[in-house]
Formats: C-alpha cells, sequence, structure tokens
C-alpha cells in the first residue's frame, strides 16, 4: 500500500515465474484501487511489481532502475558514486541489485552488466519477496531525481582503469599499431568487459568484434593482438571463473575468423544517420519504418549477401527493448520486406541474417 501511495503502479506477480498473476498492460495507463491492491496481495501469494517509465513517475519524470546482473558490478558503481549509493533506493535480487531513481530520461539501454529499465512497457519485482529485500529504503514520498543516468553510472558499466594506462597495455605492440589505436582502444576493453558469470566466451567475441571495425586492425593476423588480449583478460578477472590467460586467448583467436560483421560503432553511427535521414514509408509507428530504413542501409553495405541484425543490437540502436525489435522485425517479415534467411543462435553466438527484399 505505501508504494501504491507514492504514486507507483503495482501490479502482482507469481514468485516461482515472475510473470504477472493477472492482466496487467491496463495498469500502464491507470492505478489499480485500493480494493484491488489489498485483495491481490492479502495472503501472501504474489510479489508486487512497479510498472516503470512515467506511468509510475512524476511531473513528467519517468522511474527508472538500474538492473545490476552481478552484486560486483554495483560493488564497483558504488565505490565510484558513494554518495548516491547512499540515497538512491535499492534492493536486493536473487542475483544482484536494482536501484531505483526519477529521470527526465526515459528509455531502455543494454550496460554490459545490466540493463537501465525505464519504459512504461516494463516492471521490475519489489520487496517482500524471494531474495528481495531493501538495502537503502525510499525515504518520504518521493525519489531523487537524475537528470543524467550516465553521468551518474547508471547508464554504463562502472568505470574501469583510467586511460592513461594505455601507455602500459600497449608497449609490446609494434609501434605502429599503439600509435593507429590509442583514442579506442581503452574505450573498447572498458566496454566489453563482462558483467559476471557465464558471460566471458560472448564477451571475448564482442572485444574481437570491436577490435576488428577499427580500420588498423581489419586485416591483421590476430596474434599481434596478443598484448590487448591480456589486458582486456587483465581487467575482466574480477569477473570471470576461468582464469588463466591461455584459455581467453584462444577463444579470441578462434573467434576471430568467424567475424562476418565488425562491431564498428561508427559504422552503425553511419547507418542510422541514413536510415533516421529516409525511414520507410507507411508505418503509423515511427520505429517500425525506422528498423525497415535501417535493414535496408545494412542491406546496401552487404551488397547481395544477407546482413546480421540482432534483436540486442536493433535495440540499443533505436533505444527501445529487445521484443520492441523482434515484434518489429516480424512485421517486416509478414509484409515481405525482409526475409530470414538463417535464424540466429545463442549457441553460435550469431545474429539472424536478413535480405531486404524491397528495391534498395
Amino acid at each position: 500500500m505505501y508504494y501504491h501511495r507514492i504514486g507507483w503502479r503495482i501490479i502482482a506477480t507469481r514468485h516461482e515465474t515472475k510473470r504477472p498473476a493477472r492482466r496487467w498492460k491496463t495498469y500502464q495507463w491507470r492505478k489499480p484501487t485500493d480494493d484491488q491492491i489489498r485483495k491481490w496481495f492479502q495472503d501472501g501469494k504474489y510479489t508486487p511489481a512497479v510498472v516503470l517509465g512515467r506511468a509510475s513517475g512524476n511531473n513528467g519524470h519517468a522511474l527508472l532502475c538500474r538492473d545490476f546482473d552481478d552484486p560486483r558490478s554495483y560493488d564497483a558503481w558504488q565505490t565510484e558514486q558513494p554518495k548516491l549509493a547512499r540515497t538512491l533506493p535499492t534492493s536486493s535480487t536473487p542475483n544482484g541489485r536494482h536501484v531505483f531513481c526519477l529521470s527526465s530520461w526515459s528509455g531502455f539501454r543494454h550496460c554490459g552488466d545490466g540493463e537501465l529499465r525505464g519504459t512504461r512497457g516494463q516492471y521490475v519485482l519489489l520487496p517482500p519477496g524471494p531474495g528481495r529485500q531493501w538495502l537503502v529504503s525510499i525515504k518520504g514520498s518521493g525519489l531523487p531525481i537524475i537528470d543524467d543516468p550516465c553521468k551518474a553510472g547508471l547508464g554504463i558499466p562502472p568505470p574501469k582503469p583510467p586511460l592513461s594506462h594505455l601507455s602500459i597495455l600497449c608497449s609490446p605492440l609494434r609501434s605502429s599499431i599503439t600509435q593507429g589505436s590509442h583514442p579506442s582502444i581503452p574505450e573498447i576493453i572498458k566496454t566489453t568487459l563482462p558483467g559476471g558469470k557465464r558471460q566471458r566466451h560472448d564477451a571475448v567475441f564482442y572485444f574481437a568484434r570491436r577490435l576488428k571495425g577499427l580500420p588498423q586492425f581489419a586485416s591483421i593476423d590476430p596474434r599481434m593482438l596478443k598484448a590487448l588480449v591480456r589486458a582486456w583478460h587483465r581487467k575482466a578477472l574480477p569477473y570471470i571463473q576461468t582464469k588463466d590467460f591461455e584459455t581467453t586467448y584462444i577463444d579470441f583467436l578462434k573467434g576471430w575468423p568467424r567475424i562476418r560483421q565488425p562491431g564498428n560503432i561508427s559504422f552503425l553511427d553511419d547507418v542510422l544517420k541514413r536510415a533516421t535521414a529516409h525511414p520507410v514509408a507507411g508505418y503509423e509507428n515511427p520505429k517500425i519504418g525506422l528498423l525497415a530504413a535501417v535493414c535496408r542501409e545494412l542491406q546496401k553495405e552487404q551488397g547481395r549477401e544477407p546482413f546480421y541484425l540482432s534483436t540486442y543490437v536493433g535495440a540499443r540502436l533505436l533505444n527501445t527493448t529487445p521484443m520492441s525489435i523482434s515484434r518489429g522485425l516480424y512485421l517486416l517479415r509478414m509484409e515481405g520486406v525482409i526475409e530470414l534467411v538463417q535464424a540466429g543462435s545463442i549457441r553460435t553466438r550469431r545474429a539472424s541474417r536478413y535480405h531486404y527484399t524491397k528495391e534498395t
């Protein structure tokens, strides 16, 4: 009832599945009544959850939740932002931490070690519930307002070692490589580190993709990058279970030739810029038209070959959720805008491949 009275849109979820106990979409737009709240939770069968975004905000602000997948990631953020960590309401989860705030920003963002959630179509579970309790309680009737979640360390993984360590990291490399790569290497290392257990293998592959996206590394023998892999491995040690360097280095060398589309941030930015300038017409939802245009521009880059696009990359690019991208791609397939060539696979860590079937 306290959550309800401070303006949060509360729904009931099942303990064992985390799924809503009843239809909940309507509560994105209206509050349940006092009697409904009492009826749902009177016998302790359900765990409360809050609908995020502006549904549970106030005065134009959205309710955000930074979901840290691993307590160590939260501890790193707490070390960097001690004042905020003492102020922002924080709850434990079975695997990590949830940190809540209000913000003028709303949306969804992958952070490497979790997500920043803040859209009306999402909810998160609240204490009391299995493995959930308040570590920093809500004070009074409101939450602190964070205008820029990224500056507060909530929109990106916690900062790792400062950029001044670059000369140490790159010293074993040839000078031509070191001089050409210094603006991007530390950022690539920082943003590709795993956020918790069982993420090392995928993180190594993403690290390789990001390196291959740099022009000076596009055609290089991956053995020339051993020093950078070792630098990445040192920073990843607190987060991974397999500690020896050779296992990571082998995964890097095996993954390098399998990279079909380098992880070039500027490449994706350019694709998005062209798509935004010329979205595909005919859709009331502008993000569907933009997604279709992104597919069109990716197809131009690939020529006759199919292009790769995962729901997670699409979500980061269009600042939405993977589910929204999945639904949008389904619609484009049904309307014949794109054709699925090969479904993606978690086992092989490959995104789905498509052909844009309209004129490009």
